[in-house]
């Protein structure tokens, strides 16, 4: 299934796309900001508002760093599909005002990946 760490590479791409487009288009626009912080906003801007809360003290990194962190435990087959979550919780990370700890867990993830690709 996950022979190659393009894959892996790939998971990270993604999750650095979906990290922008959450930033672009629900976090930082003033509209939505004015319209959740209204007597009347709408039910979505709770989702909005736990996004901003894992945004600001640092969820997505400590995710991804946990993911990565689980996957060495664990043999390959298993450790592959734990190290998928890691790479794309890195890549939301980097674009979600975490680029520290994103960019940390995106090159040991991987790293990680390489060392799961060549033990095959």
């Amino acid at each position: 299934m996950l022979r190659n760490a393009y894959h892996f590479l790939l998971m990270a791409l993604l999750g650095c796309l979906t990290g922008y487009l959450l930033r672009v288009y629900l976090v930082q626009p003033a509209e939505l900001g004015a319209l959740c912080s209204g007597e009347a906003a709408p039910l979505w801007c709770l989702a909005r508002q736990e996004l901003i809360i894992g945004m600001i003290s640092g969820l997505w990194g400590q995710m991804a760093l946990g993911f990565i962190g689980l996957s060495v435990f664990f043999k390959l087959a298993v450790a592959r599909l734990i190290l998928l979550p890691g790479l794309f919780f890195a890549g939301i990370s980097l674009f979600l005002f975490g680029p520290l700890i994103g960019a940390f867990a995106c090159v040991a993830g991987l790293v990680r990946s390489i060392t799961l690709t060549e033990e095959m």
